[in-house]
């Protein structure tokens, strides 16, 4: 589908949601990022997914910044 598709950012997504169960939250911090990179190219700024993502890299980023 293609780097830059709104399915692809799910999947970057669901990857870091994982990652971050797992207490991964290296790996999870990248593919957040990834994730809300992709939605903000593609989708408008008030969509659900990209709120979504936006709010799990917040989450992701307080978690690193606690461990370090």
């Amino acid at each position: 589908m293609g780097e830059e598709h709104p399915d692809t950012a799910i999947s970057y997504n669901n990857f870091a949601a994982l990652y971050y169960k797992k207490n991964k939250v290296k790996e999870a911090y990248v593919y957040a990022k990834k994730s809300v990179e992709i939605f903000s190219k593609v989708l408008p700024k008030g969509h659900p997914n990209l709120k979504s993502s936006k709010e799990l890299l917040g989450v992701i980023e307080k978690k690193l910044k606690v461990n370090t």
